[in-house]
């Protein structure tokens, strides 16, 4: 995340598609992301902030 993402014109690694990019890195940042949203299942991984909000 801290090498593929900044807050540059050409920040996103790829081409962003509606959303999707953006909403991995925030989901990611918080240290989770939910595998699909009707299973109730989520990756754990580890946070970029002590806290979210």
């Amino acid at each position: 995340m801290n090498r593929l993402y900044h807050a540059t014109p050409d920040g996103y690694c790829g081409d962003e598609d509606n959303g999707q990019t953006s909403a991995w890195y925030v989901f990611s940042a918080m240290g989770f992301y939910p595998v699909c949203p009707t299973s109730g299942q989520y990756v754990l991984g580890t946070p970029l902030f002590k806290k979210s909000p």
